[in-house]
């Protein structure tokens, strides 16, 4: 899925998830992150902090799903978690 592809499924301008993904938006809206993760199926979490989340036993749950612990469907833009910007 391409900036423009999200744009469209979540009504975000491509502009603010392009400055996402650069890392270059002083204040992430953590609603637009929330839609982001939906769109794309990637844990909020891991976009949040670059983290997986892992399940209570400690099993990341992964392997369930994919054999890839990495989110697929992304861009082949380098993912900068935005977890250390602040969100609001």
């Amino acid at each position: 899925m391409d900036q423009r592809e999200l744009a469209s499924v979540t009504g975000i301008a491509r502009n603010t998830i392009s400055n996402y993904e650069l890392g270059t938006t002083a204040r992430v809206k953590r609603p637009y992150v929330a839609q982001i993760a939906l769109a794309t199926g990637v844990p909020l979490e891991w976009i949040l902090t670059g983290d997986m989340p892992q399940a209570p036993d400690g099993d990341d749950g992964c392997a369930a799903r994919d054999s890839n612990p990495e989110p697929a469907g992304l861009s082949a833009a380098p993912v900068i978690p935005i977890g250390r910007k602040q969100v609001a």
